[in-house]
C-alpha cells in the first residue's frame, strides 16, 4: 500500500511559462530590485503555504489510514494464542521518503499512538519540496485492504483518501 504525495521543486518556477510584464506595471516598478525582493517574498509565502497544505494532507491521510486500520481482537479468533494481540498491521504505516523502501517493523501498536507521533514526526521533518509517500509493508494490510477483517470494509483505504482529498480539494 502506497501513497505519493509530493510538490515539484519551487525553485524551478512554473517551467515553459513566460509571464510578459505590461508598460503600465514596468512604468509603476520605481525601484526593481524592491519590486524583485518583493515578488521573492510572495513566491516563498506561497511555497511554504504550499508546503503546510502538503504536510496537513499526508498527517490527516496518516491519522485516517491508523485510525482506520483494523485491530485483531484476540477474544474473536477461532484459536487464540497465548500472549498474542493485534495492532502489528497498524504498527507499520509509515512515512517514507518517496524514493525509499519501507521495511517491515517488528511489534504491535494497538491504539496507533506511537505510529502516529513517529508519523507525524517524520512529516514534520520534510524539508521543502520534498516528497514523500505512506507505505504499510505488511503482507495483511492488503487482505484488510480488500475486506478481510470484519472490522472494515472493503475500500475503507479509499474512504479515507476520498474524505482528505474533499476536503482540500480546493487547496490542492
Amino acid at each position: 500500500m502506497t501513497v505519493d504525495m509530493s510538490i515539484a521543486d519551487p525553485s524551478l518556477g512554473p517551467a515553459g511559462i513566460a509571464v510578459p510584464v505590461p508598460a503600465w506595471m514596468r512604468d509603476r516598478v520605481r525601484d526593481p530590485a524592491e519590486f524583485a525582493r518583493r515578488m521573492e517574498a510572495v513566491k516563498m509565502f506561497v511555497i511554504a503555504r504550499a508546503q503546510q497544505a502538503q504536510k496537513r494532507v499526508l498527517a490527516e491521510s496518516l491519522a485516517g489510514l491508523i485510525g482506520g486500520n483494523p485491530v485483531a481482537q484476540p477474544f474473536t479468533w477461532n484459536r487464540p494464542r497465548r500472549g498474542r494481540v493485534g495492532g502489528h498491521s497498524r504498527r507499520n504505516w509509515q512515512v517514507i521518503p518517496a524514493g525509499g523502501q519501507a521495511v517491515e517493523l517488528e511489534g504491535v501498536d494497538p491504539t496507533g499512538s506511537q505510529t502516529k507521533a513517529t508519523g507525524f514526526a517524520a512529516i514534520a521533518a520534510l524539508p521543502l519540496g520534498a516528497a514523500a509517500k505512506i507505505v504499510n509493508p505488511t503482507r495483511q494490510t492488503e487482505h484488510l485492504v480488500r475486506g478481510w477483517s470484519h472490522q472494515a470494509a472493503p475500500g475503507w483505504v479509499d474512504v479515507v483518501f476520498n474524505s482528505v482529498r474533499a476536503k482540500y480539494a480546493r487547496v490542492v
